[in-house]
């Protein structure tokens, strides 16, 4: 979750809506352009799933803000640790260790989180370019038959 996308509320602000129109229409309760989340009946009489590029797209590209987002603020979380421990008294040595362990082990997370989310946003939109690649070959091949 994106926490810069939300208000105090929890609910989404109105720059996110505008930014996201996809996730404004879920939290509206409507489906957003371009989706088709439910199975549709095929001509063949069995199921298939209607995918939208579009819409992956739209997410891929949502994946890949949120990427650029967090890792800004993993960075300024900590940004200021070298200044704000450098002058500690000896005697907080070991408050100075602790600061220092935590930050390994949130730079870690961050690290790990940040490739997961990298990878999503890479993730679709390269399934929707492939969607997109086989509606066009097979619209092509159907022509040709």
């Amino acid at each position: 979750m994106n926490p810069w996308l939300f208000d105090s509320s929890g609910n989404l602000t109105e720059a996110a809506k505008k930014q996201f129109p996809d996730l404004a229409a879920a939290a509206a309760g409507a489906q957003p352009q371009g989706w088709s989340p439910e199975p549709v009946t095929g001509a063949g009489g069995g199921r298939t799933v209607k995918v939208s590029p579009e819409a992956l797209r739209r997410a891929g590209t949502n994946a890949g803000t949120l990427h650029t987002k967090f890792d800004k603020a993993c960075g300024d979380a900590w940004k200021d640790i070298v200044a704000d421990t450098q002058d500690m008294d000896r005697s907080a040595w070991k408050i100075v260790q602790a600061v220092w362990d935590a930050f390994d082990v949130w730079s870690g997370q961050c690290k790990t989180t940040s490739g997961m989310i990298a990878e999503v946003a890479g993730a679709l939109s390269s399934n929707a370019e492939q969607y997109a690649r086989a509606e066009q070959v097979n619209a092509q091949n159907l022509t040709k038959n």
